[in-house]
């Protein structure tokens, strides 16, 4: 809010603006997400300007839920780590079971991926590697990560 009005809470700059140098208080909001409801506060300004960007007004569902969980989750978080990253994002409690659950959910998805059926023939192929630097058995050592890309005949 701070950024949106310009001026801290209380500062003498928002004298006349019509928003009061106090804030308006928070509008309370329930989403719905495939796992349940999740319950939010979305700060207001008196002169109602204040446009949210992550949960839009009048937004009831709760989209990119799953990636912003999954993004995290890739990057190495914990499902407790995640759990107090939307804490601070959203000021949502989100538990870590139901972190757990979205987890679970892509390592099966990305388990039926791996083991599909695959063409006989790929007439592009780009082969790609990134070498990085890894912990294991209390050393740093060198891995590599290999990428591979083919290109069906459907492009």
């Amino acid at each position: 809010m701070e950024y949106h009005l310009g001026y801290a809470k209380r500062a003498t700059e928002g004298s006349g603006t019509g928003n009061s140098r106090s804030r308006n208080g928070f509008s309370p909001k329930t989403l719905t997400s495939p796992y349940g409801g999740l319950a939010i506060e979305t700060p207001r300004d008196r002169n109602s300007e204040f446009e949210p960007v992550i949960v839009q007004k009048g937004q009831i569902r709760l989209t990119g839920f799953d990636d912003q969980i999954l993004a995290f989750y890739a990057q190495g978080m914990t499902t407790r780590e995640i759990t107090g990253t939307f804490k601070k994002l959203y000021d949502a409690d989100v538990s870590p079971t139901l972190i757990s659950k979205v987890t679970d959910a892509i390592i099966d998805r990305a388990t039926a991926w791996r083991s599909r059926p695959l063409d006989n023939l790929y007439p592009i192929v780009y082969l790609d590697c990134i070498v990085i630097k890894v912990h294991q058995d209390k050393q740093v050592i060198n891995k590599s990560v290999y990428i591979a890309l083919g290109v069906n005949l459907e492009g």
